[in-house]
């Protein structure tokens, strides 16, 4: 009777907030891992579920960006992915391509992917994710994960404005050689609102260059810069843009690697715009570090919060009111 008593004492004195969810793939005992020199506590907290919870709007996470996300501690968020990570656990795992290759594990950060067993546990929580497959080009991916990243760093502790995220990600161009022609976005659309009023910019597609593709190209085939500017002119002299997705003040990003490239990446849209001057308002540049370049990215909401350049036009913030859209325009036409 007396270790009846006992033992329910120790029940209850377990169960709390954080315990009361299913966490079937965790032990509750922390242990000593002499790799680290840490002790690795194992029981799954509500920070961690809503650390998880990141996994299903970015794909690859690094604990800088996981903590400016959430506005913790880059120590703390990095202490729980490794914890998450561990065998017993297995809730995240390593991206493949660090996996793979012992020496990217020094370039930069490390960077997150979520295991079956979150996808699981998240289902547990009615957040569903879609196994990922693996990316053909992961440093593209990575790159357009943390571009999207840095938008919602922006927008996190504002009350001003917010990120909403819409699914469509392909632009019907019409039909080439008897077939349906897409023009398909590096990421599905989203808008930067202002929750005072409700207008929005929209960001209807966004092109994440890694520089393997080249500026110029004779082969209208093949997938280079100067030819995504032409699809992208042809949407806007159509107006498809606002037939299919319904939107009015828009910007299409293009974010590449260095600052050479994006000049390069400039001059050509002038080229392309000469005689058409007045759509050069709708292209952003801004310059963001691959995987393998000498500077890491910034886990900061820089995407959203600093100035785009763009091409005969005056920089533009995205999070703030420059000028009205009907002032914007009439300066544009002034300028030209």
């Amino acid at each position: 009777m007396t270790f009846d008593i006992l033992r329910a004492v120790s029940y209850f004195h377990c169960m709390d907030g954080h315990s009361q969810r299913s966490r079937s793939r965790a032990s509750t005992e922390s242990y000593f891992n002499p790799r680290t020199g840490e002790f690795v506590e194992r029981h799954i907290r509500d920070s961690d579920i809503d650390l998880l919870k990141l996994f299903a709007r970015h794909r690859y996470l690094s604990a800088p960006y996981a903590a400016a996300l959430l506005n913790r501690s880059e120590q703390g968020v990095s202490r729980r992915l490794r914890s998450l990570k561990e065998k017993d656990v297995g809730l995240v795992k390593l991206c493949e391509t660090q996996r793979e290759d012992r020496n990217l594990r020094t370039v930069g950060f490390l960077y997150y992917d979520i295991d079956a067993a979150g996808i699981t546990l998240l289902a547990e929580e009615g957040v569903h994710i879609v196994p990922p497959k693996a990316p053909k080009n992961f440093v593209h991916a990575l790159m357009v994960h943390q571009i999207i990243a840095s938008f919602a760093i922006g927008a996190v502790g504002r009350d001003d404005i917010r990120i909403v995220y819409e699914d469509n990600q392909r632009l019907l161009l019409g039909q080439r050689n008897g077939k349906d022609h897409y023009m398909i976005s590096d990421y599905p659309r989203f808008a930067i609102e202002r929750t005072a009023d409700g207008k929005r910019r929209e960001i209807p597609s966004i092109e994440a260059d890694t520089a393997s593709e080249p500026i110029e190209s004779y082969d209208r085939e093949r997938s280079a810069i100067c030819n995504k500017f032409d699809d992208y002119i042809y949407a806007l002299e159509n107006g498809l843009f606002q037939k299919q997705y319904d939107v009015r003040t828009f910007f299409i990003p293009f974010i590449t690697r260095n600052e050479r490239r994006m000049q390069s990446m400039m001059d050509c849209l002038a080229a392309k715009t000469e005689r058409k001057k007045e759509l050069r308002r709708y292209f952003l540049f801004k310059t963001h570090p691959t995987l393998k370049s000498r500077e890491n990215p910034r886990a900061s909401g820089h995407m959203l919060t600093e100035p785009w350049k763009r091409v005969g036009n005056a920089d533009l913030y995205l999070d703030k009111e420059n000028t009205s859209a009907r002032q914007q325009t009439d300066q544009d036409k002034d300028a030209h």
